[in-house]
């Protein structure tokens, strides 16, 4: 393998690693958004490292399992002359996260918890739409149907094309989802982080490390510096062949 591709939700891109520091922000040329990333310290560049490979990170903080697919597949798109020397290790977030085209915008949007995320929340016209569909049209059952659908097709996308890849839960409390659901017979096991263990998640093992990272408050946070770490270690023993 030549290149590691990873993708998933803040729980994958390194967030709330790094203090505020307007000397990193103008030195690495930071936004917003993404000041607090650790590029350095998240798992997957541990992991890469570990690997000899090129990171390649496409996660996104409060992004949807529907971008984790969509960017995926385009990414594959563009660089067939990859994928077959690239391990794929994908984060799985909230079941109930969603994108949309806006044609106002002309970009997705991305919708985590029943509202746009980041700067999308002080959209009025954004807002009022996602508050509407909420209530008229999402479905808690139907949505966790849906999960297990991009589960299933992605495993299948893989091993159509012959690509190596790795799934784990990144945000927690998924795979109980994934355990208890009627499509849970056409989920292979052994392409899983941690499947059948107690700890089956990124965000319980944080909570089991009591590594949390800078937006930690009252028992509750993004994981820390040492549970990223501690996640590419294990990661590195089912993965280095």
């Amino acid at each position: 393998m030549k290149y590691l591709y990873v993708n998933g939700c803040s729980m994958s891109d390194g967030s709330c690693l790094i203090p505020y520091s307007d000397e990193r922000i103008k030195r690495l040329g930071l936004n917003q958004t993404n000041w607090d990333i650790g590029f350095d310290e998240r798992w997957s560049k541990l992991l890469s490292d570990k690997l000899g490979v090129v990171e390649i990170n496409e996660a996104q903080h409060g992004g949807s399992n529907d971008r984790i697919v969509r960017m995926l597949i385009e990414w594959c798109n563009n660089n067939q002359d990859k994928i077959n020397d690239t391990l794929f290790v994908i984060g799985w977030t909230s079941f109930n996260r969603f994108e949309f085209w806006d044609n106002f915008l002309n970009r997705f949007v991305q919708v985590s918890n029943g509202e746009p995320t980041h700067n999308d929340r002080d959209d009025k016209r954004l807002q009022e739409y996602v508050t509407q569909y909420w209530k008229e049209r999402h479905n808690d059952s139907e949505t966790k149907d849906e999960f297990l659908r991009k589960i299933i097709l992605l495993q299948s996308f893989f091993k159509l094309n012959n690509l190596s890849y790795l799934f784990l839960d990144a945000i927690g409390s998924q795979m109980d989802i994934i355990y208890n659901h009627k499509y849970n017979s056409f989920i292979d096991k052994k392409y899983w982080w941690n499947y059948n263990e107690s700890i089956n998640s990124f965000d319980k093992l944080a909570y089991d490390l009591n590594s949390f990272g800078i937006d930690y408050e009252d028992g509750s946070g993004h994981p820390g510096i040492e549970a990223h770490k501690e996640l590419s270690e294990q990661l590195y023993e089912i993965l280095d062949v």
